[in-house]
């Protein structure tokens, strides 16, 4: 009697946390390992197809652990510390994929590729897409939809403001016009286009303290 057996990678059962990953892995040639997606995973159709085990807010544990996963691929940026955590606890193999900006998605494709026996593929792939991210021009960073945004609430302190001469309105527009996404093109990729915006300046608390607001006897004042 012949015995054969396969090899690790085409045995695996993997679960992603984001469309982008589900995507990812099937453009590697894995679609096929794919046993749950997250929601909103619609591209390509085979991915589509595939279990949906919740969303970026609420999982669906039991689902997720009936798909009896031995890979799952979380978003940075996307996917909840504490999910993770939770995964992890339970014996799974969660790895996280940094994917959203535009220098990050090469390396992805690697990360990717190792993690699922795709390593040459991988290597295409990301040859390919370097290429094609140096046709672009003017681009500061395309943000990828499908996880959780996040959010910094700004409470302001009224008579501080009257005592340095800022009205609400002013401050109100400082913050708008410093952190707003202003759209400078969209990129075709597979017969699908995708929005490409120029990001704010705000990504962390840290620089929104020291945002400029105004200026009062030739002295900065700043929000914090």
């Amino acid at each position: 009697m012949l015995l054969l057996s396969l090899p690790a990678h085409a045995q695996q059962r993997i679960v992603t946390l984001a469309p982008h990953l589900a995507e990812l892995v099937c453009a590697l040639g894995r679609c096929d390992a794919l046993v749950g997606v997250i929601a909103w995973t619609d591209y390509p159709a085979q991915a589509a197809a595939k279990p949906v085990i919740g969303d970026a807010a609420n999982l669906n544990l039991e689902r997720l652990l009936a798909a009896k996963p031995d890979l799952v691929l979380a978003w940075r940026g996307g996917t909840r510390d504490d999910t993770v955590r939770r995964l992890q606890s339970l014996g799974l193999q969660v790895v996280w994929i940094d994917s959203g900006r535009l220098d990050d998605i090469g390396e992805a494709i690697l990360d990717i590729g190792g993690w699922i026996g795709a390593e040459d593929r991988a290597c295409e792939l990301e040859q390919d897409y370097r290429q094609r991210l140096q046709s672009l021009r003017g681009v500061s960073e395309v943000t990828v939809h499908g996880g959780r945004d996040r959010e910094i609430r700004v409470e302001l302190d009224p008579a501080r403001m009257q005592a340095f001469g800022i009205t609400l309105d002013q401050g109100l527009a400082r913050l708008a016009e410093t952190n707003i996404a202003r759209p400078v093109g969209d990129l075709a990729r597979g017969g699908e286009r995708h929005s490409i915006y120029l990001a704010g300046q705000i990504d962390s608390v840290e620089r929104l303290r020291r945002l400029v607001v105004g200026e009062r006897g030739g002295r900065l004042i700043y929000l914090e």
